[in-house]
């Protein structure tokens, strides 16, 4: 359950600032069918991951790569370590896009990323327990805040909003379908955490695709129901949706916004930091006394995260390649489905082989 909530406040961080139809005049109908088509391609995505705890447990993609080809797994496995890497430097770059253009429009970037990145190292430094816990706690403010905006966004909705398409219906789902798949970077992310991960790994998925099919349906439904085509001039769509909505007991529910987003900014930073600085352990040498090098790598992982995201902060195009290059769906594709399916094939000729030759022996 730790690990579903960890990978649910990942995704959660993107669908915070989701646009819905970005790029696209999409109709609101077509988006929430295309959110449940993509959803379920997402599920079929996660057959090889299940193949692979069954198979191999207690063993990430990273060590199967080493497995499965030997000196050349540590090679691929550096592609895994560097969009891990981006993923990060996108993740506080975003956050801090956020922060300066919502929230504190005079802020100093210096003065909202470091303060995030330290806290996410040191999270990190502790290790997956602590994230683990801290994320628990997370997911119970974040869904209490999250119901408190939706329930006071209920009056506004009109249900004009939602409207069909007029022509090119099929095309607009697919579109919104694989928006969806592009999107959930969590089905890799899914691949490196199965080492601390118990065997009900089927339960996980499902509770996993379920949640954030019902999360996304509930934003999406909201934005376009309530703000309707003002939702395509806004930046920050569900922060303008919190916005507008008022309680009589909270009369800035967008400053409720503002502090889910800060944790679950947290949470997915601190992962995704604890999960590079895991595989650099793994894929580079041991030092005299055989042990890995923990703070080494984790310092590493650290720097690379701050050079990258630091221009993204400064300059918007920056931000904007990153984002292209992580959810253009290429990766997912790759990294999350081909080069397991070419992992679990590999690592059956091996089995075989090695079967065959203590039949001969």
């Amino acid at each position: 359950m730790q690990l579903v909530l960890l990978l649910f406040l990942s995704r959660a961080f993107v669908i915070l600032t989701y646009v819905p139809g970005i790029g696209n005049s999409i109709s609101g109908a077509s988006i929430l069918f295309g959110n449940i088509i993509g959803y379920a391609v997402v599920l079929l995505f996660f057959v090889p991951l299940i193949v692979m705890a069954k198979k191999y447990p207690e063993r990430s993609l990273v060590m199967n790569l080493s497995y499965a080809f030997c000196r050349l797994g540590p090679f691929i496995s550096v592609i895994y370590y560097l969009f891990i890497v981006l993923l990060a430097s996108n993740t506080l770059a975003h956050f801090q896009f956020f922060m300066v253009n919502a929230v504190f429009t005079e802020a100093n970037v210096w003065v909202i990323i470091l303060p995030m990145m330290a806290v996410a190292v040191y999270a990190a430094h502790i290790g997956i327990e602590g994230i683990s816990r801290s994320g628990f706690l997370v997911t119970i403010g974040f869904t209490i805040a999250f119901l408190f905006i939706l329930f006071s966004s209920i009056p506004n909705v009109e249900m004009v909003n939602v409207k069909l398409p007029v022509d090119g219906r099929m095309r607009e789902i697919a579109l919104s379908a694989y928006m969806v798949v592009s999107n959930t970077v969590e089905v890799l992310l899914f691949y490196l955490l199965l080492p601390y991960c118990n065997r009900k790994i089927k339960s996980g998925v499902f509770g996993l695709v379920i949640s954030l099919t019902v999360l996304t349906e509930l934003v999406t439904f909201f934005i376009v129901s309530v703000l309707g085509d003002f939702a395509a001039s806004q930046t920050f769509p569900f922060y303008a949706l919190a916005s507008l909505s008022e309680l009589s007991i909270f009369q800035r529910l967008d400053a409720l916004h503002m502090g889910i987003w800060v944790f679950v900014a947290f949470i997915k930073l601190s992962l995704l930091i604890f999960l590079g600085t895991e595989i650099l352990k793994f894929i580079t040498p041991n030092n005299k006394s055989g042990e890995p090098y923990h703070r080494i790598s984790l310092l590493i992982t650290a720097v690379l995260i701050l050079g990258f995201a630091v221009p993204a902060c400064y300059y918007i195009e920056w931000l904007r390649i990153l984002y292209r290059i992580l959810y253009s769906g290429i990766p997912v594709i790759l990294l999350g489905v081909i080069v397991p399916i070419i992992v679990l094939w590999r690592l059956r000729i091996l089995k075989k082989k090695q079967s065959l030759k203590r039949k001969d022996g």
